[in-house]
Formats: C-alpha cells, sequence, structure tokens
C-alpha cells in the first residue's frame, strides 16, 4: 500500500507539475481516492462502501493540481476587485464539504465550497513558491450572492456558482489486488448526512432524525428562544433551516443524530436587523498557556460543551423569522417568530 501511495502522488504532483513540497497533499488525496475505487478483492466494492455501509459520491471529484477560481465574499474586496481568486486544487478536507486549495499569491491553504475549476487544458503548469504549512485560512460556504439577500425567494437556497465539468473522457477506475488494501486506510468520516428535512424523515433513519428535531425544538422552547406574534407591517420575516449531522466516535461508529435549526441570516438587511458583525473565538496561544500552567502545576483539565449555546445570549435586535418547517403551530401557521434569543446563523 505504501508503494501504491508514493507511486500515485509521484504521477500527481508530476502531471500537476507541483514540487515535492506537496507530497503529502498528493499521499493524502491517492488515499482518498483509492478507497473509493473498486477493489476485487472487496467483490467490486470500494473501501469507503464497507466501511459506510453505502456508495461513496464520485460527483465532486477533480483533477489534481487544477486551476480553481475561488470566490471571494463581498466584505474582502471592494466594488472593483476581481470576485475571485486563482488557487490550485490539492485535495480534499476530511469532514468538511468542500476542497482544498494553495493560493500561490498569498501562500495560503484554503478551505472553500464557492469554486470553478479548469480542468482540461494542453499543460498544467504552475510556478509556486514553497508552501508554508502554518498559514491556513478557512473559508467557509458562502451563503449569499452578489445580487443582494433582497432580489432572493424567501424559501430559495442562495446559489453557489456553475461547477465546469470535465470534457475528458472518462474511465473505469484500476482494479487492484487483495493485498492492496487495509482496513486502517479507510475513511471514518460520513458523507451522507440529508440535507433537507425531506430526506431526513424519508430516510432509514428518519425516526431518528425525528427524534433530533424534537430534541431540538425542546430545547428552544425551553429557552424561550421566540414568541409567536403578527409580523408587522413593512417587515420581512427570515427564513430558517435544518442542519442535520451524524456525531461519530473514533471507531467511525454513529453516537448521536444531532439536527439544528439555524436562521438564514443571509437574508438579514444591515441597519435594521443587525449592526456590526463579529465571531469570538478562543485564540491557540490561550489554549496553549492554560494547558502549561496545568501541565507545571500538575492540575487536572476537563473539556465540556455547553448544549445550545446561543440560547443564553439575549437578542437585542428586533428580528422576525418563519416558523421552522414541520413544526408551525396548528392554527397559527400565519404567525411568525419574534426572535428573543442568538440563533445560530444570524449576523
Amino acid at each position: 500500500m505504501n508503494k501504491t501511495l508514493m507511486e500515485r502522488a509521484r504521477s500527481m504532483l508530476s502531471g500537476a507539475r507541483l514540487g515535492p513540497e506537496f507530497w503529502a497533499e498528493a499521499v493524502d488525496t491517492a488515499c482518498y481516492l483509492i478507497n473509493r475505487s473498486p477493489s476485487s478483492a472487496l467483490e467490486d466494492k470500494t473501501p469507503q462502501e464497507v466501511w459506510i455501509g453505502k456508495k461513496p459520491s464520485l460527483s465532486h471529484l477533480r483533477v489534481f493540481g487544477c486551476d480553481a477560481y475561488v470566490h471571494v465574499p463581498k466584505e474582502k474586496r471592494t466594488k472593483l476587485d476581481s470576485k475571485s481568486e486563482k488557487c490550485i486544487f490539492i485535495g480534499y478536507k476530511d469532514g468538511l464539504k468542500g476542497y482544498k486549495l494553495w493560493n500561490p499569491v498569498t501562500r495560503k491553504v484554503v478551505y472553500s465550497r464557492d469554486v470553478v475549476f479548469r480542468e482540461v487544458k494542453d499543460v498544467i503548469q504552475h510556478e509556486v513558491q514553497p508552501k508554508e504549512p502554518e498559514k491556513i485560512e478557512f473559508e467557509p460556504k458562502e451563503e449569499e450572492s452578489d445580487s443582494a439577500a433582497e432580489e432572493e425567494s424567501e424559501d430559495e437556497e442562495p446559489q453557489t456558482p456553475a461547477v465546469r465539468r470535465s470534457v475528458r473522457e472518462r474511465r473505469q477506475p484500476e482494479r487492484y489486488s487483495p493485498s492492496a488494501f487495509s482496513s486502517n486506510f479507510a475513511l471514518s468520516v460520513t458523507d451522507d448526512d440529508p440535507r433537507t428535512v425531506k430526506e431526513a424523515v424519508d430516510s432509514e433513519d428518519g425516526k431518528l432524525w425525528k427524534e433530533a428535531m424534537v430534541d431540538e425544538m425542546a430545547s428552544l422552547h425551553k429557552n424561550e428562544a421566540w414568541d409567536l406574534v403578527e409580523l408587522p407591517a413593512g417587515r420581512k420575516p427570515i427564513g430558517s433551516k435544518w442542519v442535520f449531522k451524524k456525531k461519530t466516535n473514533a471507531e467511525g461508529k454513529v453516537e448521536k443524530y444531532k439536527a439544528r435549526l439555524v436562521a438564514k441570516g443571509y437574508s438579514q438587511v444591515p441597519g435594521i436587523d443587525f449592526g456590526d458583525i463579529f465571531s469570538p473565538v478562543a485564540k491557540v496561544t490561550s489554549i496553549r498557556l492554560l494547558l502549561f500552567v496545568a501541565s507545571t502545576f500538575d492540575f487536572e483539565v476537563e473539556q465540556m460543551d455547553v448544549k445550545t449555546t446561543f440560547l443564553h445570549e439575549d437578542l437585542e435586535e428586533e428580528i422576525y423569522m418563519k416558523q421552522p418547517e414541520g413544526f408551525a403551530v396548528k392554527g397559527k401557521k400565519e404567525l411568525v417568530c419574534k426572535l428573543k434569543k442568538s440563533l445560530y446563523g444570524l449576523k
């Protein structure tokens, strides 16, 4: 397996005209692809399929080392700046439905889902400076379009840029010998989480997803997250969305089905629904200092998770939201939720 991975990585680096400093990304991508390639030793199934019990999707695969144009959010550019940055595709991110990219100008690793790929050209050739792995920038999925949120349909999700598909001839994956596979290389990341309420309730785990939604709604009501009121004249309610996620343990077994109700904050109007935008996060240096003190004085260190953290904060802004899908109160479906707590997704 080590030889197989290294030979594939060597070929990928050569084909992409990338230097040896990208060997780790090439090996990681090679492993990612092997886990999703059929094997005669597994009765023509893939290691990923055997591991999670479901065929993996291949629609997101891209050519290693190809050009990738990453969308630049409006808040990070001026009116005349380019809306995209040219990067190089160098792999995938475990647990993230997005792509791992290298920006040769800023010399940073970027993770993003808003990407347009240029996979087909005569020769893939890049002139890149040696990368600096310490400089990593995370670009989450953008939930807003450049045409402004007010122009979107109330119940319509923002559209991502169209992905340019490869026109190369597609060939069946190679078959490998029985010794080429080991369960140690199978990934323990579930990528089959439902994206809509219908997908969730219609799935084989529908009962568990329903229980997760009921549990989330119980937390929201317990913390008095909103009041049902009539929508004031001249105001427009924002939408809401259910986000589903399976929580797994170190062995890859599902321990919990999590459903979270999030607000569609991209439709909030600046100056009316919100003012400043900020996201409080802990600095790595602070955590390191804390661990250093604990180690020096032989203290015990415990970690905990606060359930529905945002619901412990009162909301100062006056925001109205549509009732959650599947949980509209009978006889009061025309009413809206006047938020009292800071739901996830709000600006």
